[in-house]
């Protein structure tokens, strides 16, 4: 496999990458594109020879041109977690792993945990509450949104307060920041080997979206937590109720995203080789939704209904 990078390309990457990371702080419209900032970490973590060198070209720029808290988000945002990524990439190729996807599980976590650690620095080291701002802005959106017409005729606000639905929303933050780790690992995989495989050149077998599946284990887990959750409850854990229904949607939205690439997968067998199947799984789709999309997906996690995880071909 030959998969060396010119260093020039990599170095011309990365400093491209420090100048949107620059210029998304002074310009925010720029945050639409911002997540191209981690596409050249990715890449130097597959090459894996420049990391320590970019990490400290990146670190010094940002620092003078923006800021120490900048700085400390982009590594943990962009930098840390696309290194991850690519380092995971280039180690399944080398091991020969059978999940060419593990680098999106790896690349999430990174994420989530780079997420937490930010809000704690910022509120331990900079004073900066950002929770409570998020709480504050919500329910000035929401104060906003009650005096509305429409909102005034439907009489939404009548029989709950907007502090407790912004109380409801705020429960479900870490829902949102799993959820969003999961797509952002996804997107960045995918954007990377693109870039690798069309415009560097790569030869590195890539992950499709269409055989994406989670690990074989995610079912179980998702059941385990759930009853441990269940077993605090009975205990008179406080907060056992939000913690259920942040398990609850986080697995949702994790098995929808498999579910979706089931569907992709049996339709394009079916434009390709005229396959019945995706008739039959329209019934889920069209009978329950979104639900049943998820259902989908952890029925493949369970019993492999692609037949991807016995080696078959896709």
């Amino acid at each position: 496999m030959e998969d060396n990078i010119k260093p020039r390309n990599i170095f011309k990457m990365v400093f491209l990458a420090i100048i949107l990371a620059v210029g998304i702080m002074y310009v925010p419209f720029f945050n639409i594109i911002s997540i191209l900032v981690v596409v050249p970490y990715i890449i130097v973590g597959f090459d894996n020879r420049y990391t320590i060198i970019t990490s400290i070209i990146t670190m010094v720029f940002l620092f003078f041109c923006t800021g120490t808290l900048y700085t400390i988000n982009i590594f943990l945002a962009f930098v840390i977690p696309g290194m991850a990524i690519g380092k995971q990439m280039k180690f399944s190729a080398i091991n020969g792993e059978t999940n060419q996807f593990s680098p999106i599980y790896l690349g999430a976590v990174y994420y989530i945990v780079g997420m937490i650690f930010l809000v704690i620095i910022e509120m331990k080291l900079f004073n900066i509450d950002i929770l409570g701002d998020i709480h504050t802005q919500l329910t000035t959106m929401l104060n906003l949104e009650m005096q509305t017409p429409i909102m005034e005729q439907l009489g939404v606000f009548k029989e709950i307060s907007v502090e407790e639905v912004a109380t409801m929303c705020m429960n479900l933050v870490s829902t949102a920041l799993v959820v969003s780790g999961f797509l952002w690992a996804i997107v960045v995989y995918f954007l990377s080997s693109f870039v690798m495989r069309k415009i560097l050149k790569v030869d590195f077998e890539f992950g499709k979206f269409r055989n994406f599946y989670l690990p074989k284990k995610a079912v179980f887990t998702a059941f385990l937590m759930v009853i441990v959750v269940y077993i605090l409850g009975k205990l008179g854990f406080e907060k056992s109720d939000i913690f259920y229904t942040n398990l609850e949607y986080i697995f949702l939205s994790i098995f929808f995203i498999q579910g979706v690439a089931v569907y992709i997968y049996y339709l394009i067998a079916f434009i390709k080789n005229k396959k019945k199947t995706i008739f039959w799984m329209l019934i889920p789709l069209l009978l329950l939704g979104v639900f049943g999309v998820a259902i989908i997906g952890i029925s493949d996690n369970i019993v492999d209904l692609r037949g991807l995880q016995s080696n078959k071909p896709a």
